[in-house]
């Protein structure tokens, strides 16, 4: 990928964060864009660890960030298009929602990165919705309710998981 090419989907991406649905029809119909939308939340990744100061993370975070990412559009894809019956594509969601979170990278800002990137991922829910309201043709509350109702079945096993004394994470430690 050329950087020009890099730039004009960043571009577009931008758009798409804006909500402009045009954009986010066009990106949904361009099957040869999935590389870019990866690439873009890896760097978002990398420059989230640059932001929290972490020289380390610059390795690892691109991955997780990945990881995380195809996990939410799978989530997505999985309520708006097989539990709605919605008529989109993982692949098309995909290559939206990874233009788009080229506002994630406002997380690169020392000291402001956490707390711009806390906001990036709130506008995020929302490009989130309008984004699955446009490519599945659902209507609001039903994309609303694809965007949410993963995030609190998520919330509710970390917190089962929690009450039981699983241990989910911790920190690195043995």
């Amino acid at each position: 990928m050329s950087f020009e090419s890099l730039k004009a989907f960043v571009l577009q991406g931008i758009a798409a964060a804006g909500l402009n649905r045009a954009v986010m029809r066009g990106l949904a119909a361009d099957h040869g864009l999935q590389g870019a939308a990866l690439l873009v939340v890896a760097i978002g990744g990398a420059l989230s660890a640059v932001g929290h100061m972490n020289p380390m993370g610059v390795l690892y975070y691109p991955f997780v960030s990945l990881l995380l990412f195809l996990l939410n559009v799978a989530a997505l894809h999985l309520m708006a298009g097989v539990f709605f019956k919605g008529k989109g594509t993982y692949n098309g969601l995909m290559i939206v929602l990874g233009a788009a979170s080229v506002v994630n990278w406002v997380a690169v800002i020392p000291l402001l990165g956490s707390i711009l990137g806390f906001a990036a991922s709130l506008w995020f829910l929302v490009v989130g919705v309008a984004a699955v309201e446009e490519l599945y043709r659902l209507d609001r509350m039903r994309a609303v309710l694809s965007v949410i109702v993963p995030i609190i079945a998520v919330s509710f096993l970390l917190v089962l998981f929690g009450l039981a004394g699983v241990p989910i994470w911790n920190g690195g430690r043995m």
